[in-house]
C-alpha cells in the first residue's frame, strides 16, 4: 500500500509465515532493497516499487495457476 510498512512490522509479519527467524527475514528485506523491489524512507518505512508490484502480481498468478492445478477435478464440496 502507499503507506508502506515499517521494517520491524514486516519482519515480524513474515516471520510468522516462514521459519527463518528474524535474522533471515532481515536478510530477505535487504535483498528486496538491493534488487530494487522495495524502497526504504528515512523513517524505515518500506514501499514496493513498480518492479516489486509487477513481481508480486506475477507470483500471485503463478500461485493461482498452481492452486487450480492441484484442485482440478476435486468437487468444491470436498
Amino acid at each position: 500500500d502507499e503507506e508502506g510498512r515499517g521494517r520491524a512490522e514486516l519482519v515480524t509479519m513474515l516471520s510468522g509465515f516462514l521459519d527463518t527467524g528474524t535474522d533471515g527475514m532481515e536478510e530477505a528485506v535487504e535483498s528486496l532493497l538491493e534488487r530494487g523491489l522495495v524502497t526504504e524512507d528515512a523513517g524505515a518505512r518500506l514501499r514496493m516499487t513498480p518492479e516489486g508490484h509487477a513481481l508480486r502480481e506475477k507470483a500471485y498468478a503463478r500461485v493461482a495457476r498452481a492452486s487450480a492445478e492441484i484442485h482440478e477435478g476435486i468437487p468444491e464440496a470436498e
